[in-house]
C-alpha cells in the first residue's frame, strides 16, 4: 500500500512539472511569434519610409531650377512625405549646402557645386506584442542623398535669312531689320521677325535653369550656337545668366556677305562665288532676296546650267557638328577656338530650332568666317541636283537644289563614302547620330522645334511622289534619335508654350 501511494505521488508531481513547462513554452512561443510580427512590421515600415524618403529627396532636387530657394526644397520634400502617409515622425531633416547642419558638409557642398539634397527622417514604429514586456515602439532612421544632374544646355538656333520675314510671310531685308530697334526697350538692335519672338521664348527656357545671378553660383550652364551659311559659337558654356540673356538678345539674322553690285540676270564671272550670297534689290530699292553670281548662266553657252553651291545658307549639319564637339570638349579640326571645358557628369541637352530644310555642309579651316562651306565640289551638293527638272530658272521651284528629292531615312539615306549622292540632309543625319549616339557619340538629349509653315513645305515633285517634307522629317528623326520630343510651332505665338514644355520635360527627367 505504501509503495502504491508513493507511485501515485510521483505521477502527480510529473504532471505538474509538464504543465509548468507547457506554460513556459507557450509564453516563449507567443514571444517568438510576437517578435516576428513586430519585426515584420518594423521591416515593412522601414521599407515604406525608405521609398518615401527616396521620393522626397528626388522631388526636392527638381526644385533646383526656376525660383530656387531652400524653402522650396524643404517644402517639396515635406509634401512628398505627407503624400506617402509618413506619420509618428520624431524628426525630419532636409538639407542642401545652404542649410547644412554641419557647415561645409562635403556630401552637400561639392566643388564644383552640384544639386545635392539629403533627407533624414526618424520615425516611431508602434509594436503590437512587445508592449507585454514594456516596449511600446522603436525608432527607425532612414536617410537618402539625391543628386539631380547639372544641365549643360546648348541652344542651336537657325539664323538663316528666312528668319527675317514680312507680315505676309515673304523674306524681309535682314540687313535692315537687324539694325532697327523700334521699341528701344531692351537696348539691343533687331526687329527681325520671327527671330525676335524666338529669342524671347528661349529666354523663358533659360529662366527655368539654375544659373548664376552674380551672387550665387549656378549649377547649370548654357551655350549658344547659331548657323546659317556657317555654324558659329556665339557663347561657350557659362553659368552667367546676364551674359546668356544679353547674347540671346543680340542674335541677328544672316544678311548675306554684302550688297550685290549687279541685278539677277546680269551674267558675271564666277570668281566671286566663294564670297557667298549677296543681298539683291529691285530697281525701286525694294529687297529682292539673297542671290549668288553662280546662279547666273552664260548666255553664250547653251550647255551652261545654274550652279547653286554659293546660294545655300542653311547649314544644319555644321551647327550640329559644332554643338556635339562643344559638349564633348573638342571642336572639329582646325576650328579657330580653344577646346572648351566639358562636364562629363552633366546632363547634356540640346534644343534645336529651325524653320526649313538643310542645304549645306562644312569643314573648318580657320578662314575669315571661321569655317568654309563644303560646297566647293560634289560633296554636300551632288552635281545631279544642279539642274533638276522644274528648278529655277525653269518652271519655278518644283524641286530642290543640293538635296536629292527623297530626303528620308532609311531609303533616302546615302553614305559619306559616296560623294556623288551624299547631300546636306545625309550629312545632317550623320551629325544627329554623332550628337545623340551613346556608342561613338555624345549621348545628348535632343529636342527639336519646327518653327513656321516652311518646315512642312513640300515641292510639287515631293507631293507627286508622296515624299515627306524634308525639313520636318529631319527634325522628327533627330528628336527620336535624341530621346527628346519634336515640337511643331507653325504660329510664332506658340513658341513660349513650346519652350516652357521643354523646360518642364527636362525637370521631370531630372527628378526620376
Amino acid at each position: 500500500m505504501i509503495k502504491k501511494s508513493l507511485q501515485k505521488l510521483g505521477s502527480r508531481k510529473e504532471k505538474g512539472q509538464i504543465l509548468v513547462l507547457f506554460v513556459l513554452l507557450f509564453v516563449v512561443l507567443i514571444g517568438i511569434i510576437g517578435l516576428a510580427v513586430d519585426l515584420g512590421d518594423i521591416f515593412v515600415a522601414y521599407s515604406r519610409l525608405g521609398r518615401a524618403v527616396d521620393a522626397a529627396a528626388l522631388s526636392a532636387t527638381s526644385q533646383f531650377r526656376e525660383g530656387y530657394s531652400i524653402v522650396n526644397i524643404v517644402k517639396e520634400a515635406q509634401q512628398f512625405l505627407e503624400l506617402n502617409g509618413i506619420h509618428d515622425v520624431v524628426s525630419i531633416q532636409i538639407e542642401a549646402c545652404e542649410n547644412a547642419i554641419v557647415a561645409g558638409d562635403p556630401e552637400l557642398c561639392t566643388t564644383p557645386p552640384k544639386k545635392v539634397v539629403r533627407v533624414t527622417v526618424v520615425q516611431n514604429v508602434r509594436l503590437y506584442f512587445l508592449p507585454i514586456i514594456g516596449y511600446e515602439s522603436v525608432p527607425i532612421r532612414v536617410d537618402a542623398i539625391s543628386e539631380a544632374a547639372s544641365i549643360d544646355l546648348v541652344l542651336l538656333i537657325d539664323t538663316s535669312s528666312s528668319m527675317a520675314q514680312t507680315p505676309t510671310g515673304g523674306e524681309a531685308d535682314p540687313y535692315e531689320c537687324n539694325n532697327t530697334d523700334i521699341t528701344g526697350v531692351d537696348g539691343f538692335p533687331g526687329e527681325c521677325h520671327p527671330m525676335e519672338e524666338i529669342k524671347e521664348a528661349a529666354l523663358l527656357l533659360v529662366d527655368h535653369l539654375f544659373l548664376s545671378d552674380g551672387v550665387t553660383n549656378g549649377f547649370d550652364r548654357v551655350a549658344i550656337v547659331t548657323y546659317d551659311r556657317f555654324p558659329k559659337v556665339q557663347l561657350e558654356m557659362t553659368d552667367d545668366q546676364a551674359l546668356v540673356e544679353s547674347t540671346l538678345r543680340g542674335l541677328m539674322v544672316y544678311p548675306g556677305e554684302r550688297s550685290c553690285q549687279f541685278q539677277p540676270g546680269d551674267w558675271i564671272a564666277a570668281e566671286v562665288a566663294d564670297e557667298g550670297p549677296c543681298r539683291s534689290y529691285n530697281l525701286d530699292g525694294t529687297y529682292w532676296g539673297l542671290w549668288s553670281p553662280l546662279m547666273e548662266i552664260d548666255p553664250t553657252d547653251p550647255t551652261d546650267i545654274p550652279d547653286p553651291r554659293g546660294w545655300m545658307v542653311t547649314n544644319s549639319g555644321g551647327g550640329l557638328k559644332v554643338t556635339a564637339n562643344l559638349l564633348g570638349g573638342q571642336y572639329p579640326a582646325n576650328f579657330p577656338r580653344a577646346t572648351p571645358p566639358s562636364r562629363q557628369d552633366a546632363l547634356w541637352v540640346v534644343v534645336w530650332l529651325t524653320d526649313g530644310f538643310t542645304n549645306a555642309g562644312f569643314v573648318s579651316d580657320g578662314g575669315e568666317y571661321n569655317q568654309t562651306i563644303l560646297n566647293s565640289g560634289a560633296p554636300f551638293c551632288p552635281a545631279y541636283t544642279w539642274d533638276p527638272p522644274g528648278a529655277y530658272p525653269g518652271g519655278g521651284y518644283s524641286t530642290r537644289y543640293c538635296v536629292d528629292q527623297d530626303a528620308r531615312d532609311p531609303l533616302g539615306r546615302h553614305p559619306a563614302s559616296n560623294p556623288a549622292t551624299y547631300d546636306p540632309d545625309d550629312y545632317a543625319r550623320d551629325m544627329v547620330d554623332f550628337l545623340t549616339g551613346t556608342t561613338g557619340g555624345q549621348g545628348a538629349l535632343l529636342y527639336t522645334i519646327g518653327q513656321g509653315t516652311n518646315i512642312t513645305n513640300r515641292t510639287a515633285y515631293e507631293v507627286a511622289n508622296n515624299y515627306p517634307p524634308p525639313g520636318e522629317s529631319l527634325l522628327q528623326y533627330a528628336a527620336e534619335k535624341g530621346g527628346g520630343i519634336y515640337y511643331a510651332a507653325p504660329n510664332v505665338n506658340q513658341l513660349n508654350k513650346v519652350f516652357l514644355a521643354i523646360a518642364n520635360n527636362i525637370a521631370t527627367r531630372l527628378s526620376r
